[in-house]
């Protein structure tokens, strides 16, 4: 049936749903009923035209060109409204208003970016900071994909890359600020995921591992350094938690001053700092008695030991000095 209209016109019904089904300005036309609607009357009308031998296709690029109009008009008294609303801090009212403008038109920059101020806003009781960021990434999305055209329309209303750029560093130093009073590894986490390219990103790392060291040296053992050391391994602290979990370490396992702890823990523990003292130790407990059967048998339990050459010739002097 399409077949039966004249070649322009077919031109002109195809711009016309193109346009509809085409995003600027967030618009995705073919989403409302009224529209379609619009489309099979204005192709009735071509057929009633063509059978009295009139130009369908002019008719069709004016009605088109209508309908944008109007919907754009509509749209910007709805804007108004929801501007209105906020300015006079109905901010119930204004996201009602929001809220069925979006149903329409989730994609457009001007109500995404009023949804950005009104969650920004502090007078707002409502206000949540990172509502405001995910609806200002919004903005910034769909403004990119605009024609250029487009952009210089809501450039005129206010809308630019500037006034971007200011919105992200407010909201950057919002949440940031959000994150210090709260002061937990949960509250610095939530920041550095979700605040990615915001300029205090590396402030956030630093007080966050701050933080997570303070709460290991509140607890003061070896397993909490050792959870630091894993979950921070970038840390300025991880020097500080190394030292203390060894020391803690080596405290913990040979606290009882026997000599099979002392063993144990290097067999445990070989690359452990405290290995050294750990051997002093195994050497004085197993020669504690000081005759050359005691040396003999340190060197014979432990050949490999830090106290070999001592104990060798300990107990060659004491072994001389028995025969005599």
């Amino acid at each position: 049936m399409f077949q039966r209209i004249p070649r322009d016109s077919q031109i002109s019904i195809g711009l016309l749903l193109m346009a509809f089904s085409s995003r600027d300005n967030g618009f995705l036309f073919l989403k409302h009923e009224r529209m379609l609607t619009f489309t099979l009357r204005i192709l009735s009308t071509t057929f009633f035209l063509q059978s009295h031998k009139m130009k369908a296709g002019r008719l069709i690029h004016c009605t088109g060109a209508i309908l944008l109009v109007f919907h754009f008009g509509v749209q910007s008294q709805s804007i108004r409204q929801i501007e209105k609303r906020m300015q006079s801090a109905n901010w119930s009212g204004a996201k009602s208003l929001l809220q069925k403008a979006m149903l329409r038109d989730s994609g457009n920059v001007e109500l995404n970016w009023l949804l950005t101020e009104w969650y920004y806003n502090k007078e707002n009781p409502s206000h949540q900071i990172d509502s405001a960021h995910r609806y200002f990434g919004q903005s910034v999305q769909f403004y990119n994909l605009l024609h250029s055209k487009s952009k210089e329309r809501l450039n005129r209303q206010g809308i630019d890359e500037s006034v971007f750029q200011n919105m992200k560093t407010k909201i950057d130093s919002l949440a940031f600020d959000l994150a210090k009073q709260s002061n937990t590894i949960n509250s610095y986490n939530h920041f550095i995921t979700n605040y990615a390219k915001a300029p205090q990103r590396a402030s956030a790392i630093e007080l966050r591992d701050e933080v997570a060291f303070l709460d290991a040296l509140k607890q003061n053992t070896y397993q909490s350094f050792f959870t630091y050391i894993q979950n921070y391994p970038n840390s300025h602290r991880l020097s500080d938690a190394r030292a203390r979990y060894e020391k803690i370490l080596y405290e913990s396992k040979t606290k009882d001053g026997t000599l099979q702890s002392y063993a144990s823990f290097i067999n445990q523990f070989p690359q452990s700092p405290y290995r050294f003292e750990a051997e002093r130790q195994v050497f004085e407990l197993a020669t504690v008695i000081g005759d050359s059967t005691a040396f003999m048998n340190y060197l014979r339990e432990y050949p490999q030991g830090k106290f070999r050459k001592r104990a060798s010739d300990l107990a060659y002097y004491h072994f001389v000095d028995e025969d005599l």
